[in-house]
């Protein structure tokens, strides 16, 4: 980590970054009490304090740059509402309040250009509308399909639909296709934002996880399994992936899996009781094949929330908290930065003044090494030409000293057979010439 950001008495459950084209140089950190943090990234210190009025826990917080204004703006969700906030306002963004209160609405998403929220839930929950950012209102809403196939009216579809779902469904993940799409995804339920019925609904295995698209366009991972949007047919299950919520990268080869609490409960209930294998670390899957395990990063403290910076596409936060500390009073935000090297002792760190011990694995550079970008397929043939050329030359040199191996050996081999016949004609030789010896003194007696 090469930053901790830190504000007495707050626990932070979720945390994004805001910036514009150049990176993220602030970020916005929700906590358990419904208020918010600003802080400025590279120094670490609170830029504003924000009583939200959410009517809990903060549980999700996201940030994205209109394409037409260049401005950031961000997205707050608790159990009973969602917040939209202008966070190009200065010096404080939410002296007018925020610009939108989407009520009822416990998860949300911006569209690519940031120019269109799908919110779920909603005033009747089991509805999802769609809010245009510039004209301050909804402009669509969304109902389920009833079990004959008929659309009904908004009361009675938003009823059905909730006898047919979870709690945790509900609270489900909204997540937007990628530019260009005009698919949403809620859930395991896919969804065309010109139509107003879901088109699609995968099945679901087992309650919990994340849900988003693949920057591809081309799949939908649902929690651990991992769909093909255009044959609609389930291509795997990544056992890593259960449980967890996915950061991609803004190209992405790769993405970042990270425990995901249920919404419907308690997060830091939940936090303190799972046993999942990443409460306390966060891990870089590859994205472009397999969702294969690049490394793991254990920090030593409970991962509540991380998040990838697609601005400059080179550092992630995360919320992190003790989950031993009464009321989880040791609660940060932390900086990780994606290719930097672990701190010698020598080496000073921008972390050293805020004591916390670097909390890294050895997958660290792992992770950095990849999120600097693939090599081309250009790279990767040379590279396995000059493999195949650096092989040949090692099996020649290999087959050249083996050969010169058995010569010596040979040779060595006539060399002791001609010392042992050497010395067996000795042997003889001297045998003989005492056995002589011996008949010449019996024949002198």
């Amino acid at each position: 980590p090469v930053r901790a950001l830190r504000d007495e008495g707050a626990t932070f459950t979720c945390a994004a970054f805001v910036g514009g084209r150049s990176g993220g140089d602030r970020v916005l950190a929700g906590t358990n009490d419904g208020t918010l943090r600003l802080f400025d990234a590279s120094v670490g210190d609170v830029l504003e304090y924000v009583d939200a009025g959410h009517s809990g826990g903060v549980r999700a917080v996201s940030s994205r740059v209109s394409t037409s204004t260049h401005k950031p703006f961000a997205l707050s969700s608790s159990a009973g509402e969602t917040f939209l906030w202008d966070v190009s306002v200065q010096p404080e963004f939410s002296a007018d309040g925020p610009k939108a209160v989407l009520e009822g609405a416990c998860s949300a998403a911006f569209d690519e250009h940031c120019a269109r929220v799908f919110h779920a839930g909603g005033n009747t929950p089991g509805t999802a509308s769609l809010f245009d950012v510039a004209a301050g209102r909804n402009v669509s809403r969304f109902f389920a399909w009833d079990e004959s196939g008929i659309n009904e009216n908004a009361q009675t579809a938003s009823r059905r639909f909730v006898t047919r779902a979870t709690s945790a469904r509900r609270y489900a993940d909204v997540s937007f296709g990628p530019t260009g799409s005009s698919l949403v995804l809620w859930g395991n339920t896919l969804w065309d934002v010109r139509l107003p019925h879901p088109v699609r609904t995968f099945d679901a295995f087992s309650d919990g996880g994340g849900a988003c698209f693949h920057p591809r366009g081309d799949e939908v991972v649902l929690n651990s399994e991992v769909w093909d949007l255009r044959s609609e047919r389930l291509l795997r299950s990544v056992h890593a992936l259960d449980g967890c919520k996915l950061s991609w990268t803004r190209t992405g080869d790769c993405a970042v899996a990270s425990y995901r609490p249920p919404r419907d409960e308690s997060i830091l209930g939940a936090v303190r009781k799972t046993k999942h294998p990443l409460r306390t670390s966060f891990r870089a899957v590859d994205g472009a094949n397999d969702y294969a395990e690049i490394a793991t990063v254990d920090v030593g403290s409970a991962v509540l929330d991380v998040s990838w910076d697609v601005c400059a596409d080179a550092s992630l936060c995360a919320a992190e908290c003790d989950p031993l500390a009464a009321d989880f009073e040791d609660s940060v935000v932390r900086v990780y930065e994606a290719g930097r090297m672990r701190p010698t002792e020598e080496d000073s760190d921008a972390e050293d003044s805020d004591e916390i011990g670097d909390g890294r694995s050895e997958g660290d550079d792992e992770i950095g090494s990849f999120f600097h970008g693939a090599l081309d397929e250009n790279a990767m043939a040379a590279m396995r030409e000059d493999d195949d050329d650096d092989d040949d030359e090692r099996r020649a040199a290999r087959t050249a000293a083996a050969i010169a191996g058995d010569g010596a050996a040979l040779a060595g081999l006539r060399a002791l057979l001609g010392g042992l016949v050497a010395d067996r004609i000795r042997d003889a030789v001297e045998a003989e010439g005492a056995g002589a010896d011996e008949g010449e003194e019996e024949e002198e007696d």
